[in-house]
């Protein structure tokens, strides 16, 4: 059966989370994934909700069905496109593949561009966390009720 290596959960195992969002992004310099995560955690902690980093939780069971069961019990994704980093783009394509909601971002400073295949995606793009906070307390709101189907 699929599902028992990660890809996707069957119903009957999903708890489904309003509040929580998940989170792929780079790890490595001259990403600052410790800077990213506090300009998401103010800017979704605004909006009532809480970041799900995949790196924070254990499980006994193989990652990917960790990375399946966040981003399939999670309200959205947010995935840090600016590096290209394979974890990111996995789980980006996990849950495009899933019909999950995304919010792409993009840091214009480490970023070598989009590649074709996802540069019609709306995205966020930033050059500082401070703008990204910015941007995310100007766009996050308007994003969640579309998810939400509110408005």
């Amino acid at each position: 059966m699929a599902h028992e290596i990660g890809f996707p959960l069957p119903a009957h195992e999903i708890n489904f989370d309003e509040s929580a969002v998940f989170v792929a992004h780079p790890f490595t310099e001259p990403f600052a994934p410790a800077d990213l995560r506090r300009a998401l955690d103010k800017a979704l902690g605004d909006q009532g909700l809480k970041p799900d980093y995949a790196d924070e939780t254990l499980s006994s069971g193989h990652i990917l069905r960790k990375v399946c069961r966040q981003i399939q019990e999670s309200l959205f994704g947010i995935y840090d496109v600016s590096l290209w980093k394979p974890n990111v783009t996995l789980e980006l394509g996990l849950a495009y593949g899933m019909e999950r909601p995304t919010l792409l971002l993009l840091n214009v400073n480490h970023s070598k561009g989009v590649p074709s295949d996802i540069q019609g995606f709306d995205r966020i793009e930033y050059g500082s966390y401070t703008e990204l906070e910015a941007e995310l307390a100007s766009k996050l709101g308007d994003f969640i009720r579309r998810v939400r189907g509110t408005e």
